[in-house]
């Protein structure tokens, strides 16, 4: 589901922030490991995934902010 699809978020309360924290280097790796081996159902949505760097080095987090169907 891409951004400003036309989908809406049901119920605030079932959104979830998950964060993986890696080097710019293994995020990509990270990121993937992080979605195979998520709690997330068929029904579930990804809503946005922001990377964010360290100011001060190459460690980087990820927020992926999904809804939970259920």
């Amino acid at each position: 589901m891409a951004a400003g699809d036309g989908q809406r978020v049901t119920a605030i309360a079932n959104l979830t922030v998950t964060t993986v924290e890696s080097t710019i280097a293994g995020m990509a790796a990270a990121l993937q490991a992080a979605l195979r081996t998520s709690p997330f159902a068929n029904a579930d949505a990804i809503r946005e995934i922001q990377i964010v760097r360290n100011k001060n080095s190459n460690d980087c987090t990820a927020f992926i902010i999904w809804e939970n169907a259920a």
